[in-house]
């Protein structure tokens, strides 16, 4: 079983179940339907169990949380850096504009974690954390998250809001991976 706190997500393969309890111990049964999700603002002292779903495997009801372990070759940009490991890199960069708060972001980690193995190389992932460099999101224009920017020769050619399926993201890749 897994438990997430703040944001309720409910996405589902057919059906996931689901369990919320509120601060005065009463509690919501339901389900989810079809391959589509829905999400709500953060409820101070909600819980969420959710019962794994084979269509979200990064949800490691082991440790009871969503899985983000941090990507081996990956960069962590800042105003600092930003010009050389993406403006001026030799390689496409995809960047991830998230937060640590934003669910959504948490849940596309493993699968930029993937990509960043699979097109070592040929490919550099980035990830700027919006909440530390506000000035770098918005002169890109970053008003929800995750935001993923395909940057080639500099520019930015690419962009896809929000979570997708891999196979999208791979077509967003696929003509700019040598």
């Amino acid at each position: 079983m897994i438990f997430l706190s703040g944001a309720l997500l409910l996405f589902g393969y057919n059906s996931t179940l689901f369990e919320m309890e509120d601060s005065t111990g009463e509690t919501a049964r339901g389900t989810s339907s079809g391959t589509t999700g829905e999400a709500t603002d953060s409820i101070a002292g909600t819980w969420l169990k959710v019962f794994p779903s084979p269509l979200f495997p990064f949800l490691d009801s082991s440790v009871g949380s969503c899985h983000t372990s941090a990507m081996a070759n990956e960069v962590t940009l800042t105003s600092q850096n930003f010009e050389a490991e993406v403006l001026k890199s030799d390689l496409p960069v995809l960047v991830d504009f998230w937060a640590e708060w934003c669910m959504p972001c948490r849940m596309l980690a493993p699968m930029l974690e993937e990509f960043s193995k699979i097109y070592n190389g040929k490919l550099k992932i980035a990830k700027l954390n919006v909440d530390e460099e506000p000035d770098l999101a918005s002169q890109y224009g970053i008003v929800s998250i995750p935001t993923l920017i395909l940057f080639h020769k500099g520019q930015p050619v690419a962009q896809h809001i929000g979570l997708a399926p891999r196979t999208t993201l791979e077509n967003i890749l696929k003509p700019y991976i040598a």
